[in-house]
């Protein structure tokens, strides 16, 4: 009963330091971007717009997505240059995966996702990427592949998050660049990127609230969250 007693005692202070670690980290995400902001708003106000851009696309890149970051890049590209939307896209996205490894690490600690791993059907579906790490999440960075599968293996499997970050850049920034240069090629008007926005995050909502039926022990992460 004591050993019991001390381990709930030290998975507690475990969980609280995690949480307290996720929060820095959070807050030191926030911080930079807010002086991203400040920095181009003086010294180069004609890419403010930009800077919303940066801000937006990190946010959209959350391990938990719900907005979409296809339409925004597509309307950035016929107000700057592709490549300097690629740029951004990509630098923004490797910040906030910067997070979500961070956060995956601590989530993935928790009872119900502990058991996931030890399936035979995680384990097999693991091995696979293990083969070939840095190119999956190349391959999954640059297709409309689900990035999300990927991004966890990358963390239950300790993948190095150098790499990882380096893999990130490099699938996504071309995949960036290619729908910023659609963007203005097409140059569509801008109420049509209303319609485009609305289509993707119906589309996420739906997918979202199937996988929330699918799933189990949601009600112990959101628990967590709160």
């Amino acid at each position: 009963m004591f050993k019991l007693m001390l381990s709930n005692r030290t998975f507690a202070k475990m969980s609280n330091t995690n949480k307290f670690k996720k929060r820095q980290l959070f807050a030191l995400l926030i911080a930079i971007f807010v002086i991203i902001e400040l920095v181009v708003v003086l010294l180069l106000p004609a890419y403010h717009g930009l800077a919303w851009f940066f801000f937006y696309t990190a946010i959209s890149n959350f391990c938990i997505p719900w907005l979409p970051h296809e339409p925004a890049v597509l309307l950035y590209g016929t107000l700057f240059s592709p490549w300097l939307v690629a740029l951004s896209g990509g630098i923004a996205t490797c910040l906030m995966e910067l997070f979500n490894y961070q956060l995956l690490q601590w989530i993935m600690k928790l009872k119900p996702l502990k058991a996931m791993k030890e399936r035979q059907t995680y384990q097999k579906l693991e091995s696979y990427f293990k083969k070939a790490p840095f190119f999956s999440l190349v391959f999954a960075g640059f297709t409309p592949v689900p990035f999300a599968p990927f991004r966890v293996f990358a963390v239950t499997s300790s993948y190095s998050l150098s790499l990882y970050i380096l893999a990130v850049f490099v699938g996504r920034t071309p995949r960036y660049y290619i729908l910023a240069l659609t963007g203005k090629m097409i140059n569509l008007p801008y109420w049509s990127y209303v319609i485009i926005f609305a289509i993707f995050i119906g589309i996420a909502l739906s997918i979202h609230r199937n996988n929330k039926k699918e799933l189990t022990g949601v009600d112990v992460i959101e628990d967590n969250f709160n």
